[in-house]
Protein backbone atom coordinates (compact mmCIF):
# COMPACT_ATOMS: atom_id res chain seq x y z
CA UNK A 1 0.00 0.00 0.00
CA UNK A 2 3.12 2.62 0.78
CA UNK A 3 4.28 2.01 -2.98
CA UNK A 4 1.08 2.51 -4.85
CA UNK A 5 0.60 5.57 -2.48
CA UNK A 6 3.96 6.76 -3.20
CA UNK A 7 3.20 5.99 -6.92
CA UNK A 8 0.78 8.02 -6.80
CA UNK A 9 2.19 11.06 -4.72
CA UNK A 10 4.87 11.09 -7.50
CA UNK A 11 2.39 10.96 -10.28
CA UNK A 12 0.34 13.62 -9.10
CA UNK A 13 4.05 15.63 -8.65
CA UNK A 14 5.35 15.57 -12.33
CA UNK A 15 1.67 16.16 -13.38
CA UNK A 16 2.19 19.53 -11.78
CA UNK A 17 5.82 20.14 -12.65
CA UNK A 18 5.02 19.41 -16.24
CA UNK A 19 1.30 21.55 -16.14
CA UNK A 20 3.74 24.97 -14.31
CA UNK A 21 6.02 24.16 -17.61
CA UNK A 22 3.39 24.21 -20.19
CA UNK A 23 2.16 27.05 -18.81
CA UNK A 24 5.61 29.05 -18.53
CA UNK A 25 6.76 27.97 -22.02
CA UNK A 26 3.40 29.13 -23.12
CA UNK A 27 2.90 32.33 -21.46
CA UNK A 28 -0.60 31.14 -20.38
CA UNK A 29 -2.66 32.66 -18.20
CA UNK A 30 -6.38 33.01 -16.71
CA UNK A 31 -8.12 35.57 -14.84
CA UNK A 32 -11.88 36.22 -13.56
CA UNK A 33 -12.60 40.04 -13.33
CA UNK A 34 -15.73 41.09 -11.90
CA UNK A 35 -17.41 43.70 -13.89
CA UNK A 36 -20.82 45.87 -13.07
CA UNK A 37 -23.51 44.00 -15.27
CA UNK A 38 -21.50 39.97 -14.32
CA UNK A 39 -18.29 38.07 -15.00
CA UNK A 40 -15.03 37.99 -17.62
CA UNK A 41 -12.79 35.59 -18.05
CA UNK A 42 -9.33 36.36 -19.71
CA UNK A 43 -7.77 33.66 -21.19
CA UNK A 44 -4.08 34.04 -23.14
CA UNK A 45 -2.33 31.45 -24.69
CA UNK A 46 1.10 32.57 -26.27
CA UNK A 47 0.62 35.47 -28.26
CA UNK A 48 -3.65 35.04 -28.58
CA UNK A 49 -6.05 36.76 -25.94
CA UNK A 50 -9.71 35.93 -26.02
CA UNK A 51 -11.67 36.58 -23.33
CA UNK A 52 -15.40 35.19 -22.15
CA UNK A 53 -17.87 37.39 -20.64
CA UNK A 54 -21.24 36.44 -19.00
CA UNK A 55 -23.80 39.88 -18.31
CA UNK A 56 -26.90 38.90 -16.61
CA UNK A 57 -28.86 40.84 -19.28
CA UNK A 58 -26.80 39.65 -22.61
CA UNK A 59 -25.94 36.16 -21.24
CA UNK A 60 -23.18 34.33 -22.58
CA UNK A 61 -20.47 36.15 -25.22
CA UNK A 62 -17.13 34.92 -26.38
CA UNK A 63 -14.53 38.35 -27.07
CA UNK A 64 -11.19 37.74 -29.31
CA UNK A 65 -8.60 40.72 -30.05
CA UNK A 66 -8.16 40.76 -33.93
CA UNK A 67 -5.96 43.20 -36.17
CA UNK A 68 -7.88 46.64 -37.31
CA UNK A 69 -7.54 44.38 -40.68
CA UNK A 70 -9.51 42.09 -40.00
CA UNK A 71 -12.72 44.56 -39.36
CA UNK A 72 -14.90 44.73 -42.70
CA UNK A 73 -13.88 47.26 -44.56
CA UNK A 74 -17.22 49.81 -43.71
CA UNK A 75 -16.26 49.56 -40.71
CA UNK A 76 -12.10 49.90 -40.63
CA UNK A 77 -13.61 53.42 -42.87
CA UNK A 78 -15.74 53.98 -39.67
CA UNK A 79 -13.25 54.33 -37.22
CA UNK A 80 -10.83 55.88 -39.17
CA UNK A 81 -11.61 59.39 -38.04
CA UNK A 82 -11.75 57.97 -34.25
CA UNK A 83 -8.54 56.17 -34.39
CA UNK A 84 -6.19 59.31 -35.78
CA UNK A 85 -3.59 59.84 -33.47
CA UNK A 86 -4.45 57.30 -30.78
CA UNK A 87 -1.83 55.87 -28.91
CA UNK A 88 -3.07 52.06 -28.69
CA UNK A 89 -5.96 50.56 -30.61
CA UNK A 90 -7.75 47.07 -29.66
CA UNK A 91 -9.97 45.70 -31.61
CA UNK A 92 -12.48 42.99 -30.08
CA UNK A 93 -14.77 40.59 -32.44
CA UNK A 94 -17.76 39.39 -29.85
CA UNK A 95 -19.70 36.53 -30.35
CA UNK A 96 -22.96 35.97 -28.38
CA UNK A 97 -26.16 34.40 -28.66
CA UNK A 98 -27.85 35.43 -31.95
CA UNK A 99 -25.28 38.66 -31.92
CA UNK A 100 -22.06 39.29 -33.98
CA UNK A 101 -20.39 42.68 -33.43
CA UNK A 102 -17.39 44.45 -33.06
CA UNK A 103 -15.68 46.44 -30.60
CA UNK A 104 -12.77 48.95 -30.58
CA UNK A 105 -10.97 50.38 -27.79
CA UNK A 106 -8.88 53.71 -28.27
CA UNK A 107 -6.63 55.00 -25.54
CA UNK A 108 -5.56 58.35 -26.45
CA UNK A 109 -3.73 60.34 -23.90
CA UNK A 110 -4.59 57.67 -20.92
CA UNK A 111 -8.51 58.13 -21.41
CA UNK A 112 -10.04 55.04 -23.24
CA UNK A 113 -12.97 55.29 -25.75
CA UNK A 114 -14.92 52.48 -26.30
CA UNK A 115 -17.15 51.94 -29.70
CA UNK A 116 -19.22 49.41 -30.28
CA UNK A 117 -19.51 48.29 -34.14
CA UNK A 118 -22.92 46.54 -34.45
CA UNK A 119 -24.30 45.47 -37.71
Amino acid sequence: KIGYAAMVLSGFVMLGESGNRIVNINNASLSFIPISSGLETKVQWKATNFSIEFAYEDGFEYEQVIPITDLPMDKQEFLKPFIEGAETVIIEEVFGMNTHFYEAYIIRQGKVTSLDLKE
